[in-house]
């Protein structure tokens, strides 16, 4: 028999000293409560209740299983007790991975807000241009730009990425502008490694790849080819004048911002209320 309902069982009996009573209370039979009695002692060994045809009376072997057994069943509720409240209020520690120029263009006031509105929850932001591996690492959550893959873990979209053309005024005087996709068969290209290969440009010279979107940004400020970037990560180079946006290319299928987590179901609150609040965050939002 299953321990716990037996020594729930044992306890109401003695809150009672009735079987009949404990059985009204745990809305079973009178019978069953007795079977559950007499179980519990044969397991040990032992009489705890004396019985009368008129009442029942713990032994002395009885009560000092009562009183010890109590704090077993205290702590158990304790415990639970702690655990609701944790689905009630979030708290804990929430560990986040994010791409670098994604984490420190936007992170910071979003996650300061996020923490005001719940202050029992700690958050632990590690910036990586690198694909961590969120089970392996110990990440509740992770912030990936890419197109939405195969996989176990769960993708929710927040944002829609545009993806733009740039090059560096000096380089588009010597180089000529491309005015298409077409066109940029006949320059430098310096691809953002995140996005798919267009395969109709596999001709194409592209002397820099990389997963840091920043390092390509200045690459192409520094005349050496046209970046293929999301908006915001040549943002501020066009704002002061570094780069120029050619165009935006065709969004490539499923190409965005996720948050990225193991499982859809029994999700603790911290994790529920922060993606839930993101989502907010980007509504209507193109990166």
């Amino acid at each position: 028999m299953d321990k716990l309902t037996t020594l729930k069982t044992f306890h109401t009996v003695v809150k009672h000293r009735s079987f009949s009573q404990a059985a009204i209370e745990l809305n079973t039979s009178p019978q069953l409560v007795s079977k559950y009695i007499s179980a519990l002692e044969k397991s040990l060994g032992i009489r705890l209740i004396n019985r009368t045809t008129r009442r029942l009376n713990l032994t002395s072997e009885g009560a000092e299983y009562y009183e010890e057994s109590l704090k077993i069943t205290d702590a158990l509720d304790v415990l639970e007790s702690r655990i609701t409240d944790l689905q009630l209020r979030p708290s804990g520690l929430l560990r986040i991975s994010a791409p670098v120029s994604l984490g420190t263009e936007f992170l910071g006031a979003m996650v300061a807000r996020f923490i005001q509105q719940h202050p029992g929850v700690s958050v632990d932001i590690q910036l990586n241009d690198r694909k961590v591996d969120i089970i392996d690492e110990g990440f509740d959550l992770a912030l990936r730009i890419g197109a939405l893959m195969d996989s176990s873990l769960i993708a929710r979209p927040l944002a829609q990425v545009d993806v733009l053309a740039c090059a560096s005024p000096a380089y588009l005087r010597e180089h000529g502008a491309p005015a298409t996709q077409d066109d940029l068969r006949q320059h430098q290209l310096l691809r953002y490694s995140y996005l798919e290969q267009d395969a109709s440009h596999s001709d194409t010279r592209v002397p820099i790849t990389s997963n840091s979107g920043e390092l390509l940004a200045k690459a192409a400020a520094a005349g050496a080819g046209v970046v293929i970037s999301p908006r915001y990560i040549v943002q501020h180079g066009l704002a002061q004048g570094d780069l120029v946006e050619l165009f935006v290319l065709p969004n490539p299928a499923g190409l965005g911002l996720f948050a990225v987590y193991p499982h859809r179901t029994m999700l603790p609150l911290k994790l529920r209320v922060f993606v839930d609040f993101l989502a907010d965050q980007f509504r209507d939002c193109t990166l």
